[in-house]
């Protein structure tokens, strides 16, 4: 029952503490019977707890820190459009850009102290809505929280190699699953049913 209700934690609800705490439950009872037969299946649980102990298996620590690595280095993120080298712009527009200076509409930047500061706020809210739905393991939450913060980007920092870097590392972790993933997951239920069958 205790090995059934961990993998239900795990399948269903993403639980990793409850699976942890379900194992536990099993292997104190498997403690107590000595019977040698029961051997392999106590050393299957041991190789399956420690597998759900490790770091990689829980997909939402590892989102949980590329988050705040991506929230870390946008301050860092040049605040204006880098200049070009005039030789690599056409003829006419070194001329038109004494006089004029030519802005993409379609991504409309925000420049008013008043309006970044609201801008930076709102990306803010995204990112802790997005950790909020990680804590929940609500993969559709998750991806609309990444997606708002992404939309914020482009019109917070000027476009550069590294805001594109970031919104490629946004969207790297938006199509990145939450379930939990451990390849020797329920190998002791069904060592203990094929035990019981025979």
């Amino acid at each position: 029952m205790l090995l059934g209700m961990a993998q239900q934690r795990l399948q269903l609800a993403s639980d990793l503490d409850g699976a942890r705490r379900a194992y536990a439950l099993a292997a104190n009872l498997l403690d107590g019977v000595d019977d040698p037969a029961y051997l392999s299946l106590k050393q299957t649980l041991a190789q399956e707890r420690g597998a759900l102990d490790e770091k990689a298996v829980d997909p939402a620590r590892t989102a949980a820190s590329k988050l705040d690595a991506i929230e870390r280095a946008l301050p860092a993120l040049p605040k204006s459009a880098g200049e070009r080298d005039a030789s690599e712009l056409p003829w006419w527009r070194r001329i038109a850009s004494r006089l004029i200076e030519v802005r993409p509409s379609d991504r409309a930047q925000l420049s008013a102290a008043s309006d970044r500061a609201a801008g930076l706020d709102a990306l803010s809210i995204e990112f802790t809505l997005a950790r909020a739905a990680l804590e929940r393991r609500d993969a559709t939450a998750w991806r609309s929280a990444l997606a708002r913060a992404d939309a914020w980007l482009p019109r917070l920092w000027p476009d550069s190699p590294a805001l594109r870097n970031q919104r490629a590392a946004l969207t790297a972790l938006r199509a990145q699953s939450l379930a939990i993933a451990s390849p020797v997951s329920g190998t002791t239920l069904v060592q203990l049913r094929s035990m019981r069958a025979r």
